[in-house]
Protein backbone atom coordinates (compact mmCIF):
# COMPACT_ATOMS: atom_id res chain seq x y z
CA UNK A 1 0.00 0.00 0.00
CA UNK A 2 2.97 2.30 0.90
CA UNK A 3 4.14 1.81 -2.93
CA UNK A 4 0.99 2.67 -4.26
CA UNK A 5 0.62 6.11 -2.11
CA UNK A 6 4.68 6.87 -3.09
CA UNK A 7 3.74 6.24 -6.88
CA UNK A 8 0.58 8.13 -6.70
CA UNK A 9 2.26 11.01 -4.69
CA UNK A 10 5.23 11.86 -7.16
CA UNK A 11 3.18 14.23 -9.15
CA UNK A 12 1.65 11.41 -11.55
CA UNK A 13 -1.62 12.19 -10.00
CA UNK A 14 -3.76 15.66 -9.13
CA UNK A 15 -4.57 14.24 -5.37
CA UNK A 16 -2.52 14.95 -2.75
CA UNK A 17 -0.84 12.39 -0.36
CA UNK A 18 -3.77 12.56 2.56
CA UNK A 19 -6.90 12.18 -0.10
CA UNK A 20 -4.75 9.27 -1.30
CA UNK A 21 -4.50 7.31 2.18
CA UNK A 22 -7.62 8.04 2.87
CA UNK A 23 -8.81 6.31 -0.15
CA UNK A 24 -6.66 3.30 -0.05
CA UNK A 25 -7.39 2.83 3.88
CA UNK A 26 -11.06 2.33 2.50
CA UNK A 27 -10.79 -0.12 -0.18
CA UNK A 28 -8.51 -1.65 1.77
CA UNK A 29 -11.20 -2.17 4.45
CA UNK A 30 -13.50 -3.24 1.79
CA UNK A 31 -11.83 -5.40 0.61
CA UNK A 32 -11.15 -6.85 4.12
CA UNK A 33 -15.38 -6.94 5.15
CA UNK A 34 -16.24 -8.30 2.06
CA UNK A 35 -13.45 -10.82 0.88
CA UNK A 36 -15.45 -13.83 1.40
CA UNK A 37 -18.48 -12.67 -0.61
CA UNK A 38 -16.08 -12.65 -3.78
CA UNK A 39 -16.34 -16.46 -5.41
CA UNK A 40 -12.97 -18.15 -6.65
CA UNK A 41 -13.98 -19.92 -9.47
CA UNK A 42 -11.75 -23.19 -10.11
CA UNK A 43 -11.87 -26.01 -12.51
CA UNK A 44 -14.08 -28.86 -9.95
CA UNK A 45 -16.00 -25.50 -8.19
CA UNK A 46 -18.19 -24.79 -11.02
CA UNK A 47 -20.38 -27.22 -13.18
CA UNK A 48 -21.37 -25.38 -15.34
CA UNK A 49 -17.64 -24.69 -16.56
CA UNK A 50 -16.76 -27.73 -16.00
CA UNK A 51 -19.11 -29.08 -18.63
CA UNK A 52 -18.30 -26.07 -21.07
CA UNK A 53 -14.65 -26.65 -20.91
CA UNK A 54 -15.68 -30.20 -21.74
CA UNK A 55 -17.92 -29.95 -24.32
CA UNK A 56 -15.45 -27.28 -25.98
CA UNK A 57 -12.47 -30.11 -25.61
CA UNK A 58 -14.39 -32.28 -27.36
CA UNK A 59 -15.32 -30.42 -29.99
CA UNK A 60 -11.87 -29.02 -30.25
CA UNK A 61 -10.93 -33.11 -30.45
CA UNK A 62 -13.76 -33.93 -33.11
CA UNK A 63 -12.52 -30.93 -35.23
CA UNK A 64 -8.65 -32.19 -35.21
CA UNK A 65 -9.74 -35.29 -36.08
CA UNK A 66 -11.44 -34.32 -38.98
CA UNK A 67 -9.43 -32.29 -40.06
CA UNK A 68 -6.55 -34.91 -40.26
CA UNK A 69 -8.60 -37.04 -41.90
CA UNK A 70 -9.48 -34.48 -44.52
CA UNK A 71 -5.89 -33.76 -45.07
CA UNK A 72 -4.58 -36.84 -45.46
CA UNK A 73 -7.22 -38.02 -47.86
CA UNK A 74 -6.31 -34.71 -50.14
CA UNK A 75 -2.58 -35.89 -49.86
CA UNK A 76 -3.80 -39.31 -51.27
CA UNK A 77 -5.75 -37.79 -53.91
CA UNK A 78 -2.98 -35.32 -54.84
CA UNK A 79 -0.35 -38.10 -54.93
CA UNK A 80 -2.25 -40.09 -57.39
CA UNK A 81 -3.29 -37.85 -59.73
CA UNK A 82 0.60 -36.57 -59.40
CA UNK A 83 1.29 -39.95 -60.55
CA UNK A 84 -1.36 -40.55 -63.38
CA UNK A 85 -0.62 -37.32 -65.17
CA UNK A 86 2.99 -36.18 -63.66
CA UNK A 87 3.10 -33.40 -66.80
CA UNK A 88 0.62 -31.49 -66.08
CA UNK A 89 1.95 -30.76 -62.45
CA UNK A 90 5.64 -29.78 -64.29
CA UNK A 91 4.14 -27.61 -66.62
CA UNK A 92 1.98 -25.80 -63.94
CA UNK A 93 5.23 -25.07 -62.32
CA UNK A 94 7.23 -24.32 -65.25
CA UNK A 95 4.33 -21.79 -65.44
CA UNK A 96 4.37 -20.40 -62.85
CA UNK A 97 8.04 -20.29 -61.89
CA UNK A 98 8.02 -17.93 -65.18
CA UNK A 99 5.46 -15.78 -64.25
CA UNK A 100 6.56 -15.36 -61.54
CA UNK A 101 10.21 -14.52 -62.54
CA UNK A 102 8.96 -11.70 -64.82
CA UNK A 103 6.67 -10.63 -62.30
CA UNK A 104 9.92 -9.90 -60.15
CA UNK A 105 12.43 -8.70 -62.95
CA UNK A 106 9.83 -6.52 -63.76
CA UNK A 107 9.38 -5.07 -60.04
CA UNK A 108 13.24 -5.10 -59.33
CA UNK A 109 13.71 -2.80 -63.08
CA UNK A 110 10.89 -0.55 -61.74
CA UNK A 111 12.26 0.38 -58.38
CA UNK A 112 15.88 0.97 -59.96
CA UNK A 113 14.00 3.48 -62.67
CA UNK A 114 12.18 4.71 -59.73
CA UNK A 115 15.38 5.63 -57.64
CA UNK A 116 17.58 7.29 -60.66
CA UNK A 117 14.85 9.53 -61.12
CA UNK A 118 15.64 12.96 -59.45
Amino acid sequence: MEQVREHMTNGLGPYDAETIDKALKLLDGVVKNHKNEVPHTKRGDNEKVNNYISSVESRYKDLQSKALKRAKKMGSQVDETVHKRPWYFIAGAAVTGSLLGIFLNNKMRGVGKRANVQ
